[in-house]
C-alpha cells in the first residue's frame, strides 16, 4: 500500500517521514542560527560602533545600517519563525492523520460486482 501523501503550499507532495525530516532540518537551522548569533554579535555589535550609528546615521552605507538592525532583532524574528514552524507542523500532521484515517474506510465498502 503506497504511503498517504499531503500536498504542503498547494506545491510539495510529501509524505509524513519526509515532511517531518523537513521540518526538522528547517528547526534546527534555526536553533545553529541563534548559537551563532548569541557568541558573535555582541562582538560584532562593538567592532562597528554602534552607539556612534545611532547618534550619526551617515557613519553607515544604508544597507549596512539595514543589517545592523535587522542583527538586533534576530533572535525575535528566529522566534516568530520557529512558532510558526510548530503551528505549521501541527496543522499538517493533523491532515496526516485525517487522510490516514480515513484510508481504511475506502477500502471496506462492498465491492462492485462482488456477491451480495
Amino acid at each position: 500500500m503506497e504511503p498517504v501523501r499531503v500536498t504542503i503550499y498547494g506545491l510539495f507532495p510529501r509524505t509524513r517521514k519526509r515532511y517531518v525530516i523537513d521540518s526538522l532540518i528547517g528547526l534546527g537551522t534555526l536553533a545553529a542560527m541563534f548559537s551563532a548569533w548569541f557568541p558573535l554579535w555582541p562582538i560584532l555589535r562593538d567592532k562597528i560602533e554602534i552607539g556612534r550609528l545611532r547618534l550619526e546615521p551617515s557613519v553607515l552605507p544604508v544597507w549596512m545600517q539595514v543589517t545592523v538592525v535587522v542583527l538586533e532583532v534576530l533572535p525575535w524574528i528566529l522566534l516568530a519563525t520557529a512558532l510558526f514552524k510548530c503551528l505549521e507542523m501541527y496543522l499538517v500532521l493533523r491532515c496526516f492523520a485525517r487522510k490516514e484515517a480515513e484510508r481504511p474506510r475506502q477500502g471496506t465498502g462492498p465491492t462492485p460486482g462482488g456477491p451480495a
